[in-house]
Protein backbone atom coordinates (compact mmCIF):
# COMPACT_ATOMS: atom_id res chain seq x y z
CA UNK A 1 0.00 0.00 0.00
CA UNK A 2 1.30 3.43 -0.93
CA UNK A 3 0.56 6.27 1.50
CA UNK A 4 0.31 9.71 -0.09
CA UNK A 5 1.08 12.81 1.97
CA UNK A 6 -0.59 15.84 0.43
CA UNK A 7 1.18 18.29 2.75
CA UNK A 8 4.34 19.70 1.24
CA UNK A 9 7.39 18.67 3.30
CA UNK A 10 8.71 21.41 5.53
CA UNK A 11 12.12 22.86 4.69
CA UNK A 12 14.93 22.31 7.15
CA UNK A 13 16.09 24.16 9.07
CA UNK A 14 12.68 25.83 9.25
CA UNK A 15 13.81 28.67 11.49
CA UNK A 16 16.44 29.89 9.08
CA UNK A 17 15.85 33.48 7.96
CA UNK A 18 13.17 34.17 10.59
CA UNK A 19 15.23 36.35 12.92
CA UNK A 20 18.46 36.42 14.87
CA UNK A 21 20.29 33.33 16.08
CA UNK A 22 18.30 32.97 19.32
CA UNK A 23 14.99 33.40 17.52
CA UNK A 24 15.94 30.81 14.90
CA UNK A 25 17.04 28.43 17.64
CA UNK A 26 13.72 28.77 19.49
CA UNK A 27 11.78 28.29 16.27
CA UNK A 28 13.69 25.10 15.53
CA UNK A 29 13.23 23.98 19.15
CA UNK A 30 9.49 24.34 18.64
CA UNK A 31 9.66 22.28 15.45
CA UNK A 32 11.80 19.52 16.95
CA UNK A 33 10.56 19.32 20.56
CA UNK A 34 7.60 21.51 21.48
CA UNK A 35 5.30 20.55 18.60
CA UNK A 36 5.73 16.86 19.39
CA UNK A 37 5.17 17.33 23.13
CA UNK A 38 2.02 19.42 22.67
CA UNK A 39 0.19 16.55 20.96
CA UNK A 40 2.00 13.66 22.69
CA UNK A 41 1.40 10.75 22.37
CA UNK A 42 -0.85 11.48 19.39
CA UNK A 43 0.23 12.88 16.04
CA UNK A 44 -1.04 16.36 15.13
CA UNK A 45 -0.65 18.11 11.79
CA UNK A 46 -1.86 21.29 13.46
CA UNK A 47 1.32 21.61 15.55
CA UNK A 48 3.79 19.82 13.30
CA UNK A 49 2.79 21.29 9.93
CA UNK A 50 0.06 23.91 9.60
CA UNK A 51 0.97 26.33 12.36
CA UNK A 52 4.60 26.38 11.25
CA UNK A 53 3.56 27.38 7.75
CA UNK A 54 1.40 30.21 9.06
CA UNK A 55 4.33 31.45 11.14
CA UNK A 56 6.37 31.98 7.98
CA UNK A 57 3.93 34.59 6.69
CA UNK A 58 2.33 35.93 9.88
CA UNK A 59 4.74 37.60 12.29
CA UNK A 60 2.29 37.61 15.22
CA UNK A 61 2.05 33.81 15.10
CA UNK A 62 5.81 33.52 14.57
CA UNK A 63 6.63 35.56 17.69
CA UNK A 64 4.03 33.59 19.67
CA UNK A 65 5.64 30.30 18.62
CA UNK A 66 9.10 31.58 19.57
CA UNK A 67 7.77 32.57 23.00
CA UNK A 68 6.06 29.20 23.49
CA UNK A 69 9.25 27.35 22.55
CA UNK A 70 11.26 29.42 25.02
CA UNK A 71 8.91 28.82 27.98
CA UNK A 72 8.67 25.14 27.03
CA UNK A 73 12.46 24.83 27.10
CA UNK A 74 12.48 26.50 30.52
CA UNK A 75 9.80 24.07 31.67
CA UNK A 76 11.97 21.13 30.72
CA UNK A 77 15.18 22.54 32.15
CA UNK A 78 16.48 21.53 35.56
CA UNK A 79 15.30 23.58 38.53
CA UNK A 80 18.97 24.18 39.34
CA UNK A 81 19.57 25.95 36.05
CA UNK A 82 18.81 29.62 35.54
CA UNK A 83 15.93 30.31 33.20
CA UNK A 84 17.69 32.80 30.97
CA UNK A 85 14.90 32.50 28.40
CA UNK A 86 12.30 34.19 30.62
CA UNK A 87 12.91 37.75 29.41
CA UNK A 88 13.29 36.50 25.84
CA UNK A 89 9.96 34.66 26.02
CA UNK A 90 8.12 37.61 27.58
CA UNK A 91 9.49 39.98 24.94
CA UNK A 92 8.26 37.86 22.04
CA UNK A 93 4.92 37.25 23.78
CA UNK A 94 4.45 41.01 24.03
CA UNK A 95 5.48 41.54 20.41
CA UNK A 96 2.96 38.89 19.27
CA UNK A 97 0.13 40.61 21.16
CA UNK A 98 1.13 44.04 19.86
CA UNK A 99 1.21 42.84 16.26
CA UNK A 100 -2.11 41.09 16.67
CA UNK A 101 -3.72 44.31 17.89
CA UNK A 102 -2.06 46.47 15.25
CA UNK A 103 -4.47 48.02 12.70
CA UNK A 104 -4.63 45.88 9.54
CA UNK A 105 -2.26 46.73 6.72
CA UNK A 106 -3.93 44.51 4.16
CA UNK A 107 -6.42 44.73 1.31
CA UNK A 108 -9.50 46.59 2.54
CA UNK A 109 -11.73 44.18 0.58
CA UNK A 110 -11.17 41.45 3.17
CA UNK A 111 -9.34 42.91 6.17
CA UNK A 112 -11.33 41.18 8.89
CA UNK A 113 -11.35 37.67 7.45
CA UNK A 114 -7.59 37.15 7.34
CA UNK A 115 -7.06 38.71 10.76
CA UNK A 116 -9.78 36.47 12.22
CA UNK A 117 -7.87 33.37 11.18
CA UNK A 118 -4.62 34.73 12.61
CA UNK A 119 -6.38 35.63 15.87
CA UNK A 120 -7.82 32.11 16.25
CA UNK A 121 -4.42 30.52 15.80
CA UNK A 122 -2.83 33.04 18.18
CA UNK A 123 -5.43 32.29 20.88
CA UNK A 124 -4.37 28.65 20.89
CA UNK A 125 -0.65 29.45 21.05
CA UNK A 126 -1.19 32.08 23.77
CA UNK A 127 -3.14 29.51 25.81
CA UNK A 128 -0.18 27.15 25.45
CA UNK A 129 2.25 29.79 26.69
CA UNK A 130 0.16 30.41 29.78
CA UNK A 131 -0.46 26.72 30.47
CA UNK A 132 3.24 25.83 30.37
CA UNK A 133 3.85 28.51 33.00
CA UNK A 134 0.95 27.36 35.16
CA UNK A 135 -1.18 30.45 34.51
CA UNK A 136 -4.37 28.51 33.90
CA UNK A 137 -6.76 31.41 34.48
CA UNK A 138 -5.06 33.40 31.70
CA UNK A 139 -4.99 30.31 29.47
CA UNK A 140 -8.75 29.83 29.89
CA UNK A 141 -9.26 33.49 29.04
CA UNK A 142 -7.41 33.05 25.73
CA UNK A 143 -9.43 29.93 24.90
CA UNK A 144 -12.71 31.72 25.63
CA UNK A 145 -11.59 34.63 23.44
CA UNK A 146 -11.07 32.25 20.52
CA UNK A 147 -14.42 30.58 21.10
CA UNK A 148 -16.11 33.97 21.22
CA UNK A 149 -14.51 34.94 17.90
CA UNK A 150 -15.93 31.81 16.28
CA UNK A 151 -19.33 32.38 17.87
CA UNK A 152 -19.52 35.93 16.51
CA UNK A 153 -18.26 35.09 13.02
CA UNK A 154 -20.40 33.71 10.21
CA UNK A 155 -19.51 30.40 8.56
CA UNK A 156 -18.68 32.14 5.28
CA UNK A 157 -16.38 34.59 7.02
CA UNK A 158 -14.68 31.73 8.86
CA UNK A 159 -14.00 29.95 5.58
CA UNK A 160 -12.33 33.10 4.24
CA UNK A 161 -10.51 33.65 7.52
CA UNK A 162 -8.83 30.28 7.28
CA UNK A 163 -7.18 30.87 3.96
CA UNK A 164 -3.94 30.35 5.86
CA UNK A 165 -2.95 26.86 4.71
CA UNK A 166 -4.93 25.36 7.58
CA UNK A 167 -8.24 23.46 7.20
CA UNK A 168 -11.18 24.64 9.29
CA UNK A 169 -11.62 21.09 10.62
CA UNK A 170 -8.19 21.36 12.26
CA UNK A 171 -9.10 24.49 14.20
CA UNK A 172 -12.59 23.21 14.96
CA UNK A 173 -11.10 20.05 16.44
CA UNK A 174 -8.65 22.06 18.55
CA UNK A 175 -11.30 24.41 19.94
CA UNK A 176 -13.73 21.56 20.54
CA UNK A 177 -11.09 19.87 22.67
CA UNK A 178 -10.08 23.08 24.44
CA UNK A 179 -13.68 24.06 25.18
CA UNK A 180 -14.23 20.66 26.77
CA UNK A 181 -11.22 21.30 28.99
CA UNK A 182 -12.74 24.63 30.00
CA UNK A 183 -15.93 22.75 30.91
CA UNK A 184 -13.95 20.28 33.02
CA UNK A 185 -12.15 23.04 34.92
CA UNK A 186 -15.05 25.46 35.35
CA UNK A 187 -18.05 23.14 35.32
CA UNK A 188 -19.97 24.81 32.50
CA UNK A 189 -20.08 26.36 29.06
CA UNK A 190 -20.46 30.09 28.50
CA UNK A 191 -23.55 31.00 26.40
CA UNK A 192 -21.32 33.30 24.34
CA UNK A 193 -18.89 30.59 23.28
CA UNK A 194 -18.78 29.19 19.78
CA UNK A 195 -19.17 25.47 19.73
CA UNK A 196 -22.56 25.23 21.42
CA UNK A 197 -25.39 23.31 19.75
CA UNK A 198 -29.14 23.12 20.19
CA UNK A 199 -30.02 20.61 22.89
CA UNK A 200 -32.18 18.65 20.44
CA UNK A 201 -29.23 18.17 18.07
CA UNK A 202 -26.73 16.84 20.61
CA UNK A 203 -25.98 13.14 20.24
CA UNK A 204 -27.71 12.79 16.85
CA UNK A 205 -26.11 10.82 14.00
CA UNK A 206 -25.76 14.13 12.10
CA UNK A 207 -23.23 15.31 14.68
CA UNK A 208 -21.71 11.97 15.66
CA UNK A 209 -20.28 9.90 12.82
CA UNK A 210 -18.52 6.76 14.04
CA UNK A 211 -17.02 4.13 11.69
CA UNK A 212 -16.99 0.40 12.33
CA UNK A 213 -13.23 0.57 12.90
CA UNK A 214 -10.75 3.41 13.24
CA UNK A 215 -7.81 3.44 10.86
CA UNK A 216 -5.52 5.42 13.16
CA UNK A 217 -5.17 6.22 16.83
CA UNK A 218 -5.70 9.90 16.03
CA UNK A 219 -9.07 9.12 14.42
CA UNK A 220 -10.14 7.29 17.57
CA UNK A 221 -8.97 10.23 19.67
CA UNK A 222 -10.91 12.70 17.51
CA UNK A 223 -14.05 10.57 17.70
CA UNK A 224 -13.83 10.47 21.49
CA UNK A 225 -13.25 14.23 21.71
CA UNK A 226 -16.31 14.88 19.54
CA UNK A 227 -18.50 12.53 21.58
CA UNK A 228 -17.28 13.78 24.95
CA UNK A 229 -17.66 17.43 23.95
CA UNK A 230 -21.28 16.92 22.96
CA UNK A 231 -22.05 14.78 26.00
CA UNK A 232 -20.60 17.44 28.31
CA UNK A 233 -22.81 20.10 26.73
CA UNK A 234 -25.79 17.75 26.99
CA UNK A 235 -25.26 17.24 30.75
CA UNK A 236 -24.78 20.97 31.21
CA UNK A 237 -28.10 21.69 29.48
CA UNK A 238 -29.87 19.07 31.59
CA UNK A 239 -28.74 20.69 34.84
CA UNK A 240 -30.62 23.83 33.86
CA UNK A 241 -33.89 21.94 33.27
CA UNK A 242 -36.53 21.05 35.78
CA UNK A 243 -36.74 17.41 36.79
CA UNK A 244 -40.05 16.97 34.95
CA UNK A 245 -38.47 18.29 31.74
CA UNK A 246 -35.39 16.07 31.81
CA UNK A 247 -37.26 12.93 30.85
CA UNK A 248 -38.21 14.51 27.53
CA UNK A 249 -34.57 14.00 26.58
CA UNK A 250 -34.25 10.36 27.67
CA UNK A 251 -34.01 9.32 24.00
CA UNK A 252 -30.98 11.56 23.61
CA UNK A 253 -29.33 9.88 26.58
CA UNK A 254 -29.92 6.53 24.89
CA UNK A 255 -28.38 7.96 21.71
CA UNK A 256 -25.25 8.91 23.65
CA UNK A 257 -25.02 5.46 25.24
CA UNK A 258 -25.38 3.76 21.85
CA UNK A 259 -22.89 6.08 20.13
CA UNK A 260 -20.37 5.56 22.94
CA UNK A 261 -20.76 1.81 22.54
CA UNK A 262 -20.15 2.26 18.81
CA UNK A 263 -17.01 4.28 19.53
CA UNK A 264 -15.80 1.64 21.99
CA UNK A 265 -16.37 -1.13 19.44
CA UNK A 266 -14.48 0.78 16.71
CA UNK A 267 -11.63 1.57 19.13
CA UNK A 268 -11.45 -2.02 20.43
CA UNK A 269 -11.32 -3.30 16.86
CA UNK A 270 -8.47 -0.91 16.10
CA UNK A 271 -6.56 -2.13 19.15
CA UNK A 272 -7.03 -5.79 18.24
CA UNK A 273 -5.69 -5.14 14.74
CA UNK A 274 -2.43 -3.69 16.08
CA UNK A 275 0.41 -6.18 16.35
CA UNK A 276 1.60 -5.84 19.95
CA UNK A 277 5.15 -6.68 18.96
CA UNK A 278 5.21 -3.81 16.45
CA UNK A 279 3.53 -1.16 18.54
CA UNK A 280 5.59 1.99 19.06
CA UNK A 281 5.80 3.56 22.48
CA UNK A 282 3.59 6.44 21.30
CA UNK A 283 0.95 4.00 20.07
CA UNK A 284 1.02 1.92 23.25
CA UNK A 285 0.74 4.98 25.46
CA UNK A 286 -2.03 6.48 23.33
CA UNK A 287 -4.02 3.24 23.50
CA UNK A 288 -3.63 3.18 27.28
CA UNK A 289 -4.84 6.79 27.64
CA UNK A 290 -7.90 6.24 25.45
CA UNK A 291 -8.62 2.99 27.33
CA UNK A 292 -8.57 4.91 30.62
CA UNK A 293 -11.07 7.42 29.25
CA UNK A 294 -13.16 4.60 27.83
CA UNK A 295 -13.54 3.16 31.32
CA UNK A 296 -14.05 6.54 33.00
CA UNK A 297 -16.79 7.61 30.61
CA UNK A 298 -18.54 4.26 30.95
CA UNK A 299 -18.91 5.12 34.64
CA UNK A 300 -20.26 8.60 33.92
CA UNK A 301 -22.90 7.14 31.60
CA UNK A 302 -24.47 5.37 34.60
CA UNK A 303 -25.60 8.66 36.15
CA UNK A 304 -28.88 8.85 38.07
CA UNK A 305 -31.54 10.64 35.99
CA UNK A 306 -33.41 11.88 39.07
CA UNK A 307 -30.46 13.55 40.77
CA UNK A 308 -28.06 13.82 37.83
CA UNK A 309 -25.46 12.11 39.98
CA UNK A 310 -23.14 9.19 39.32
CA UNK A 311 -23.13 6.23 41.73
CA UNK A 312 -19.37 5.92 41.97
CA UNK A 313 -19.41 3.30 44.74
CA UNK A 314 -20.81 0.73 42.33
CA UNK A 315 -17.86 1.20 40.00
CA UNK A 316 -14.94 0.51 42.33
CA UNK A 317 -13.59 -2.38 40.20
CA UNK A 318 -13.51 -0.09 37.17
CA UNK A 319 -11.70 2.58 39.19
CA UNK A 320 -9.12 0.00 40.23
CA UNK A 321 -8.57 -0.84 36.57
CA UNK A 322 -8.18 2.87 35.74
CA UNK A 323 -5.52 3.27 38.44
CA UNK A 324 -3.63 0.24 37.16
CA UNK A 325 -3.64 1.51 33.57
CA UNK A 326 -2.57 4.97 34.77
CA UNK A 327 0.41 3.44 36.57
CA UNK A 328 1.43 1.83 33.29
CA UNK A 329 1.23 5.20 31.50
CA UNK A 330 3.34 6.82 34.21
CA UNK A 331 5.96 4.07 34.08
CA UNK A 332 6.11 4.38 30.30
CA UNK A 333 6.62 8.15 30.51
CA UNK A 334 9.40 7.78 33.04
CA UNK A 335 11.11 5.17 30.90
CA UNK A 336 10.89 7.43 27.83
CA UNK A 337 12.07 10.53 29.69
CA UNK A 338 15.29 8.89 30.85
CA UNK A 339 16.42 11.95 32.77
CA UNK A 340 12.89 12.36 34.13
CA UNK A 341 12.24 15.59 32.24
CA UNK A 342 8.73 16.94 32.79
CA UNK A 343 6.36 16.80 29.83
CA UNK A 344 3.57 19.13 28.80
CA UNK A 345 0.82 18.46 26.30
CA UNK A 346 -2.55 19.80 25.13
CA UNK A 347 -4.00 16.34 24.58
CA UNK A 348 -6.22 14.36 26.91
CA UNK A 349 -4.20 12.77 29.70
CA UNK A 350 -4.80 10.65 32.79
CA UNK A 351 -5.27 13.33 35.48
CA UNK A 352 -9.00 14.02 35.00
CA UNK A 353 -10.14 10.37 35.30
CA UNK A 354 -8.08 9.99 38.46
Amino acid sequence: MVMVNYVTPLPRPLGQGLGDAQECRSFEYFQERTAADLSYPFASDFWSQYILRIAHSESAVRHAIISLAAVHENFQSSALESNANDDFARRHYSIAIEQLLRPPLIDESSPDSIRTGIALVACIVFAGIECVQGNFKSALSHIRSGLRIIHETTSRALSAALDLSIPWIQLQSMFNHLETQVFEMEGGFEPSTALTYNLQDLGTPALLTIPQIYDTLEQAQGGLENWYGQFGRYLWHLRALRETERFKHSKQHLNFVCSFQSWSAAFDMFCRNQDKALRSQHLRQGILILSIWQKALSIILTFDWDRLEVHYDLSMPVFASIVKLSESVWDMQMEAAGACLPTFCFTRGIVAPL
